[in-house]
C-alpha cells in the first residue's frame, strides 16, 4: 500500500504518431526475442568475419525498468515551464530473458543492490506488491512529506 500523500508511478503514455520519439517509445509491438535473434546473428557474423581464435562477439539480453519518484510531478514542471525539481529512484526491475526471471533491486550505498540481495520471481505482480508493502523501508524514493518549492 502506498503511504497517504505519495504518488506511485503514473500509467505510461503512448506518444502520438507525430511525436519526436514515437518509434523509440512504442515498445508494445516490439518482439524482444526477434531483436535478440538479430543481435545474435550479428555477433556470429562479427566473430566469423574476424579471427574466432582471437575474438568472439556475444550478447546477453536483460530488460531493465527503473521506477522513480519526482517532485513536483512532470506535468507541474511543464505548466511552470521549469525543469527544476527533485527525483529519487525507488526500485529497479530486471528481466533476464535467458532464465525468464525477474529480479527486484533496491537502492544500495553506491547504486543498486547485488543480484543475490534482490528479490526474484517469475511474474511481476509479487515484486510490485513487495515494493508497495515496503515504501518506508528499502523502496522509499523521496522522503515522506517531501515538498519541492520553485
Amino acid at each position: 500500500m502506498v503511504a497517504p500523500g505519495r504518488r506511485f508511478c503514473p500509467a505510461p503514455r503512448i506518444p502520438s504518431k507525430g511525436a519526436k520519439n514515437a518509434g523509440v517509445s512504442a515498445l508494445s509491438g516490439m518482439d524482444i526475442y526477434a531483436a535478440l535473434q538479430e543481435v545474435s546473428r550479428w555477433c556470429t557474423e562479427q566473430t566469423a568475419g574476424g579471427d574466432p581464435e582471437e575474438l568472439e562477439v556475444t550478447s546477453h539480453g536483460i530488460v531493465v525498468i527503473t521506477i522513480g519518484e519526482s517532485a513536483p510531478p512532470w506535468h507541474v514542471r511543464r505548466e511552470r515551464r521549469s525543469s527544476e525539481g527533485a527525483g529519487a529512484p525507488v526500485a529497479q526491475l530486471r528481466y533476464d530473458i535467458e532464465h525468464r526471471d525477474w529480479a527486484l533491486h533496491h537502492c544500495a550505498c553506491h547504486g543498486w543492490c547485488t543480484d543475490e540481495d534482490a528479490g526474484h520471481a517469475r511474474e511481476l505482480g509479487p515484486l510490485l506488491d513487495e515494493i508497495a508493502a515496503d515504501r518506508e523501508g528499502r523502496f522509499q524514493g523521496l522522503p515522506s512529506g517531501f515538498r519541492w518549492r520553485l
